[in-house]
């Protein structure tokens, strides 16, 4: 006998799973990049974050971008760009520049985003960011030296050249060898952008000829 009922129940469960395990599509979870941009990555994938220390939604997304970005594979290098769309942004983009001239962008990135987020500190003001800085150990000559160094300036002039080129129009995005942007909208949350992200990276590995 054909029982309708379990037939349809079988049915519909299928359809969860196959809904479940479909692809990333283009348009959806994320965009072709046109132009595609030239990457620095070398024969590695390259996975750029597009961020703002200021942005909550950078900031919720820390932890989950973190702990993938320490697992991945030898053949894919990550990245953070400080989006700068407008010149409000300046400002927090020269600190991460200059923290990374000086060797402390590992310590202090998240701090730097606990700062602003948790503990409500204006770190877009030179003067809050210069004291918070001195009880981070951080000498406040060689801070501000190397603040206006040459080198912060280019890396500052570069990010914003490249959130033009990008065409970044709002943050976190994620951007995959040049190719595929995605963020979290996008993707429809955070864990489900991590998982669009492992898609597109081998998407882009298959670009290189790699296997998997």
């Amino acid at each position: 006998m054909f029982h309708w009922k379990k037939w349809f129940g079988f049915f519909m469960l299928a359809a969860a799973c196959a809904a479940a395990a479909q692809a990333a599509s283009e348009g959806r979870e994320y965009t072709l990049m046109n132009p595609v941009q030239p990457t620095e990555g070398g024969n590695k994938v390259e996975v750029i974050e597009f961020f703002w220390y200021g942005c909550p939604h950078c900031y919720t997304l820390e932890p989950a971008l973190n702990k993938w970005a320490k697992g991945l594979p030898g053949d894919v290098v990550f990245k953070r760009i400080p989006a700068i769309p407008t010149p409000r942004w300046a400002p927090l983009a020269r600190t991460f520049y200059t923290l990374e001239a000086m060797g402390e962008l590992e310590r202090l990135h998240g701090e730097v985003f606990d700062a602003i987020h948790r503990d409500n500190v204006k770190l877009d003001r030179p003067e809050v960011q210069q004291d918070w800085m001195a009880r981070k150990g951080i000498d406040a000559k060689k801070f501000n030296d190397t603040w206006n160094s040459f080198t912060v300036q280019s890396k500052v002039n570069r990010a914003a050249q490249m959130t033009q080129s990008y065409r970044i129009d709002s943050v976190p995005t994620l951007v995959v060898d040049g190719k595929y942007k995605t963020s979290v909208s996008a993707a429809g949350g955070n864990e489900q952008l991590i998982a669009v992200l492992n898609e597109l990276v081998v998407k882009a590995r298959g670009a290189h000829g790699k296997a998997k």
